[in-house]
């Protein structure tokens, strides 16, 4: 998934690396977390499911904008 300006999700390819946002989740808990560096799809995954649970999944529009309050504070946009 990419985040936009347009403050929407989109799934489409793209080679270009980004940080991974991965989740980690303890009950009905999530945290969500960003990778220190840049990766594509498929490290992002692995490393995520490595070091956390998995790549973010968006599960409802709290969870929705407190991804998006994160990546509009880190300027990654």
């Amino acid at each position: 998934m990419m985040w936009t300006y347009d403050r929407k999700w989109y799934d489409w390819y793209c080679p270009t690396l980004y940080k991974a946002a991965c989740v980690d989740v303890k009950g009905p808990n999530a945290t969500f977390v960003f990778s220190p560096s840049t990766m594509n799809w498929t490290d992002a995954q692995s490393y995520c499911r490595k070091d956390h649970t998995d790549l973010a999944s968006v599960r409802n529009l709290e969870e929705n904008q407190q991804l998006l309050d994160m990546v509009s504070a880190r300027g990654d946009a």
